[in-house]
């Protein structure tokens, strides 16, 4: 087998006839609702670098340019050393025929007829596969016949066994077992680690013996089946290009987030599509190559398909910042409605009390504490780059200035909304003047107990409405009635304990709670229309 994976990659993708460029290490990752034509993608993509019509499907891929920097002697070299020579020709393993390629095979790929030839390079791996890539193959005479599945490939390379059995201690804590001494057939095991399986000087029939005393890998759970499977292809492979289709499934969160860094380990040098519903693998992947991901956000409506691109840039800068590494800001990219709030009790409360009211919206949506005022700017913005525009949920007091003018912390948010910024730099200042110029209001006041403070002058009391409306308009709803603890009569304490004891009353029937219950409508109303 070859060390290193051949010249041979995607250089550019077109999606909707817009192209975009690719590196010979892009992973790039597909992301998106069901339906909304990732499988289909993937699908199309094999199918135009083979010429396959039978793979072609609808879906956003418009073209591709696919270079192989291979002369034909080279070409030859290659095959002769990832494959076997028999006597028609070369075989070797790959996941879609054919594996076999002679003289007049390779002669029609260099005169542009035969594209077929192009899974020497390109190796698709689906759901299908990974769950029959783990039954046992017939055994392997090496040097005598080609590897036709990836345990054979296991079995000659015993350092891409170990590879495997590291990748599978990572991800199941479990360790795996080539055994050379079944009979006919070459199984995989899976044991408790890499302990139990005595360190013997060779692979004879006493390690045979030991090793199958432990269950083979095809008889585990359909988790561990599709991910062992895949690792397995994925070591085996001497492709340059991987195309897999919802590698995340059957497993849980923090398996996703452990198979997400191992295809990023297994794919160095190598390009990756993928398609994945899994915020959890995405996470993986960012964590170990977040200057190779580039995210593709697909959607569709009733009459044509659409994306959102996600450079890998963005996701250095969300990697490089904890408060956003760790907040799940990037989980959005699953997510139609994102609601951004001061911090995490504020979303508690929020989403618990509309509930409360009979809205299905709070559980639909992702809701994200950004950790203060200040940093809602930052967050609406990584949103906004990541193609969903957020709601969000702040205090009163954000309309507060600082050294007079509005706050650089509003100012960015409102930006981020696509605002007219000289306009509410007009009306807040306009505003803050009238303010400082009557000795009957103050920001504290103000903070406080909000839009009361101005209802005894009729025109600033309509200037702040017109303000509040037009933020909620953008996306930004500002509790009219103060501090978030103003919504209820007396004032609830904000901790866990408030909120818990806040909840216990019937924000429909109490008339403490009416403020409470017309900023939730109005909230309401503002996730309705996103």
């Amino acid at each position: 087998m070859a060390n290193s994976f051949p010249d041979a990659f995607f250089t550019s993708i077109s999606l909707n006839d817009e192209k975009f460029e690719l590196k010979k290490d892009s992973i790039v990752c597909f992301v998106g609702g069901n339906g909304v034509g990732k499988s289909a993608v993937l699908s199309a993509l094999l199918g135009r670098v083979t010429d396959d019509d039978e793979l072609m499907r609808e879906c956003i891929l418009s073209g591709m340019d696919f270079n192989v920097s291979l002369s034909q002697k080279e070409f030859e070299d290659f095959l002769g050393e990832v494959g076997t020579r028999e006597e028609s020709g070369i075989s070797w393993y790959g996941a879609r025929c054919p594996q076999h390629a002679n003289t007049r095979f390779v002669d029609h790929y260099f005169q542009g007829l035969n594209k077929n030839l192009n899974t020497l390079f390109v190796l698709y791996a689906s759901t299908r596969q990974r769950l029959t890539s783990v039954d046992a193959p017939s055994h392997l005479h090496i040097g005598k016949q080609a590897a036709r599945h990836p345990f054979h490939v296991l079995y000659a390379e015993p350092e891409k066994e170990a590879l495997l059995n590291r990748m599978s201690e990572r991800i199941f804590g479990r360790s795996v077992f080539i055994n050379p001494g079944a009979g006919s057939v070459l199984p995989l095991h899976i044991a408790p680690n890499s302990n139990a399986v005595p360190n013997l000087p060779n692979r004879g029939q006493n390690y045979a013996n030991e090793v199958g005393k432990f269950p083979e890998i095809s008889s585990d759970g359909d988790g561990v089946q599709s991910t062992i499977g895949l690792l397995a292809i994925l070591v085996a492979s001497h492709h340059s290009c991987l195309i897999i289709d919802e590698p995340d499934v059957f497993l849980h969160p923090p398996q996703a987030f452990q198979m997400g860094k191992s295809i990023a380990e297994l794919s160095t040098s190598r390009q990756v599509f993928l398609a994945t519903h899994s915020h959890r693998l995405l996470q993986g992947l960012i964590d170990k190559a977040a200057d190779r991901v580039t995210l593709v956000k697909l959607s569709k409506s009733s009459k044509d398909f659409s994306f959102k691109v996600v450079s890998p840039n963005t996701l250095l800068e969300i990697q490089s910042d904890p408060l956003l590494k760790y907040s799940g800001v990037a989980d959005c990219l699953f997510y139609s409605r994102v609601l951004l709030c001061e911090d995490y009790n504020d979303c508690y409360f929020y989403s618990a009390a509309l509930d409360q009211i009979g809205s299905s919206l709070a559980s639909e949506s992702l809701w994200i504490g950004v950790g203060g005022k200040e940093r809602l700017a930052k967050f609406a913005q990584v949103c906004a780059v990541l193609g969903v525009m957020p709601i969000c949920v702040a205090d009163f007091d954000l309309l507060a200035p600082q050294h007079g003018k509005p706050s650089h912390g509003l100012l960015g948010l409102l930006a981020a909304f696509g605002e007219d910024v000289d306009w509410y730099s007009r009306e807040l200042s306009s505003l803050y003047r009238a303010v400082s110029n009557n000795g009957k209001i103050n920001w504290e006041l103000v903070k406080d107990i909000g839009i009361q403070a101005f209802s005894f002058d009729q025109g600033l009391h309509k200037k702040v409405l017109g303000i509040l409306n037009a933020a909620k308009a953008s996306g930004l709803v500002i509790n009219p009635f103060g501090e978030m603890e103003s919504l209820a009569e007396p004032k609830f304490d904000k901790s866990i304990d408030g909120i818990t004891g806040f909840l216990k009353r019937d924000i429909q029937t109490d008339p403490g709670l009416h403020n409470a219950k017309v900023f939730l409508e109005t909230l309401n109303e503002t996730m309705t229309k996103r």
